[in-house]
């Protein structure tokens, strides 16, 4: 397996509940992730938090027009 960079997203994700509410939240719900970059295209990226020889497991894609903050934190 190639080396991956190590990075840091700060993004907005979407919600629901399906539950009764007084109230409803019309905010999104602002996440944190750190992984190493497996793929980036136009869409978005797609991190991946373990890393073998020839495997890789728990991904997490993430649309790039979610993203509100990134930083390479290990290349």
């Amino acid at each position: 397996m190639k080396r991956l960079p190590l990075v840091y997203i700060e993004w907005d994700d979407h919600h629901a509940n399906a539950s009764w509410q007084d109230t409803v939240d019309h905010d999104p719900a602002h996440c944190m992730s750190v992984g190493w970059l497996y793929h980036e295209d136009h869409k978005g990226v797609t991190l991946i938090s373990n890393v073998t020889d020839d495997t890789v497991g728990n991904s997490q894609f993430i649309l790039k027009s979610c993203i509100t903050k990134r930083k390479v934190v290990k290349r």
